[in-house]
């Protein structure tokens, strides 16, 4: 199946299953993310003699290791194939994740993990970029919104699984949900999925620019990831703020002066592509965010246990599901800008439901539940049209790096959202302290949908029409 002979009218059925395929990849990313957090108890108590600090890295090493090889594995997604990937990564995460399982140490977990994350991080651009060129350009919003709600609805509802596979087996079950989906890739993906890759240069790439790129996201990651565990002013923690900070100037000047770059500056430079970004940032901080600050609510106020709230919040990503399969249609019909704009005022409204109804009482149905569905409604409208938006003018031979890119964003700024939620909540346990994280989260509403109403273009702008034309091939500096 070659994807370049793919009808440029109307999908057949095959594509559609076959975008499945590939979001469901995606889930288990998720999943997998999501879920540890709550066993991180039952680790405790399986190894009760070894420090907290070094239990965390169970949680860090996956948040470490998925957002630093994110660039390089949406970058060679699009030059090796992005089927080929994909379905490499899959079998390492298969393979890791039954290894996490069966860890007989605390440091084979973190490894495991480590490489669990490795793997998915060449999944998750892969798993996008493989899915966009069965499909004609009509039906881009449609196939991002389905990847993306699978995505919304791994990270969602990875608690709520977690906290069944602990109640009814143990800790190692939760590095197993995503098992028979990735089995189900290797075996059906090679049948599902058409090959499709850039059109190849002949230049090497710049592996210097992959090994800046890595580090300085890791950097960046490590340092916001244990500023809490650690102390902010801990001398590995500012070193790994420095890392990043210094290595994220050196790798775009390599971008600009090498042939074969890690990203191509050239589709950096789009408005539509870095303004997309930017209000990427600012509603993954509180789209992200808000499922730390709902189970940490539930339980401290509220006393739920692990399974209760596991329960409690999934029906955020239900509805969230529904309405980004909404969006995709919207999107194709009507364009990201305006989906977005209207979408961000239904979280800002459920951040106000919050402050003013919440209560020391436990009264799910009145005062929880329809937050949480305005909430998971204005971000199921949002976050898929986000990234379709990020994806306007965008050739095909970069639907790996930039895609990349977008979801590196998103996870630095996921990370960053959670240190700022642990630095607000603490240990306190007060309607004024959790008032302040959903005022936190509502501030970064706002901040991202001014800059898709402000300086996002609209359809019909200039900047739109100049991003829809081909990107020059980027020739070596003099």
């Amino acid at each position: 199946m070659d994807a370049a002979a793919i009808d440029e009218e109307r999908p057949d059925r095959r594509a559609w299953i076959g975008l499945i395929a590939a979001s469901a990849a995606a889930t288990v990313v998720a999943i997998n993310q999501a879920g540890i957090n709550l066993a991180f108890t039952e680790l405790e108590q399986q190894w009760p003699d070894t420090p907290r600090s070094v239990l965390s890295w169970t949680i860090s090493a996956y948040s470490i290791g998925l957002a630093s090889f994110l660039l390089v594995g949406g970058r060679l997604a699009d030059r090796l194939g992005r089927r080929k990937v994909l379905l490499a990564a899959s079998a390492v995460f298969l393979v890791a994740s039954v290894a996490s399982a069966a860890a007989p140490s605390v440091g084979v977990l973190i490894a495991t993990r480590f490489v669990a994350a490795a793997a998915a991080a060449f999944t998750l651009p892969a798993s996008l970029s493989v899915a966009l060129p069965m499909f004609p350009t009509a039906f881009r919003g449609r196939v991002v919104a389905t990847w993306a709600s699978a995505n919304a609805v791994g990270a969602a509802s990875g608690p709520s699984l977690s906290a069944l596979a602990i109640e009814w087996f143990s800790w190692r079950a939760v590095f197993l949900l995503g098992v028979p989906v990735l089995a189900f890739m290797l075996v059906a993906g090679p049948r599902l999925l058409p090959e499709s890759r850039a059109p190849v240069s002949g230049r090497r790439l710049d592996y210097l620019g992959v090994a800046l790129g890595t580090v300085a996201v890791a950097g960046l990651v490590f340092a916001i990831s244990q500023g809490s565990t650690l102390g902010r002013g801990h001398p590995t923690v500012l070193l790994g703020l420095a890392i990043g900070l210094a290595g994220i100037p050196l790798l775009w000047r390599r971008c600009l002066h090498h042939p074969e770059p890690l990203l191509d500056p050239a589709v950096l430079r789009l408005r539509t592509v870095w303004s997309a970004n930017v209000a990427n940032l600012f509603l993954s901080a509180a789209g992200m965010s808000i499922w730390l600050v709902w189970p940490l609510f539930v339980s401290r106020m509220w006393g739920y246990s692990p399974l209760r709230t596991g329960l409690a919040i999934s029906a955020g990503p239900a509805n969230n599901f529904v309405w980004a399969t909404v969006a995709g249609r919207l999107n194709d019909r009507y364009g990201p800008r305006g989906l977005i704009s209207v979408g961000s005022l239904l979280p800002l409204c459920g951040i106000v439901w919050f402050v003013t109804q919440l209560g020391p009482e436990p009264n799910y149905v009145r005062e929880l539940l329809p937050g949480i569905l305005l909430f998971s409604s204005g971000f199921g409208l949002t976050f898929s049209p986000l990234n379709t938006a990020a994806l306007v003018g965008v050739p095909d031979a970069a639907f790996g790096q930039v895609n990349a890119a977008f979801n590196t964003a998103r996870h630095l700024a996921s990370a960053l959202g959670a240190a700022t939620i642990v630095a607000i909540v603490g240990t306190e346990s007060s309607l004024a302290v959790f008032d302040r994280a959903f005022l936190f989260l509502g501030v970064c509403t706002v901040v991202g949908a001014a800059v898709i109403w402000f300086v996002y273009p609209h359809a019909d702008s200039a900047a739109v029409r100049a991003s829809r034309r081909t990107v020059p091939e980027r020739r070596p500096a003099r």
